[in-house]
């Protein structure tokens, strides 16, 4: 759809978009946008503002999963579309409440139960008391990122303690809890490949 209106394809396709009359652009995940599109959405911006049209009222309005002006100094993303959308920058507080924790990773296991077949997974309160505690720096992208990795390791439909930390540390999502970040290298070789009991792994770390 971005591509027809930007290169001028008129289709009569199904679903076909209407672009607010040119007055509003939503990217959810801009930094998903083929950097050839991020040019041209930039390119069109720019020459509407010049031409006193009515480009220059549109709204940009995007959301980002990364660091986006980090892309831009790698030059993976369009600086002058980074200009547009960073000019009036809000953003979302850290997830912290454990209600909205809860929330998050309860709708997060029903979508991936039912894609990975694991609807019928028993979490048992332990489990739910140390996920909400854990730190989820970025927030319910995490969350769906650690539930999907969780169901995808998960042997059966019984979810433990140490099958989340595992997760956790095999994947290196650190800043957690269960394991201090300082470690995490050190405890991810021993566990992935030392074969060591969890016995001895604790007992070199000093840890219980």
């Amino acid at each position: 759809v971005l591509e027809q209106e930007l290169f001028g394809i008129r289709r009569n396709l199904p679903g076909m978009l209407s672009m607010a009359r040119g007055r509003a652009i939503c990217f959810y995940s801009v930094e998903q946008l083929p950097l050839y599109l991020q040019c041209k959405v930039a390119e069109l911006l720019t020459a509407n503002q010049m031409a006193g049209q009515y480009g220059m009222n549109i709204r940009v309005i995007a959301s980002a999963g990364q660091n986006l002006s980090r892309m831009v100094e790698r030059e993976v993303f369009s600086d002058k579309l980074y200009q547009y959308i960073s000019r009036n920058r809000v953003k979302l507080p850290k997830l912290e409440d454990q209600a909205d924790i809860r929330y998050y990773l309860e709708r997060s296991l029903q979508y991936f139960g039912a894609v990975y077949h694991k609807t019928e997974l028993k979490m048992r309160p332990e489990i739910w008391e140390y996920l909400c505690s854990c730190s989820w720096a970025e927030g319910n992208g995490s969350i769906k990122r650690f539930v999907e990795l969780l169901l995808i390791n998960l042997q059966g439909n019984a979810v433990t303690v140490d099958a989340v930390k595992m997760v956790q540390v095999k994947y290196g999502l650190s800043g957690m809890g269960g394991i201090k970040d300082e470690n995490e290298e050190k405890v991810r070789a021993l566990l992935l490949l030392s074969g060591k009991s969890k016995k001895q792994i604790a007992e070199e770390l000093g840890i219980g």
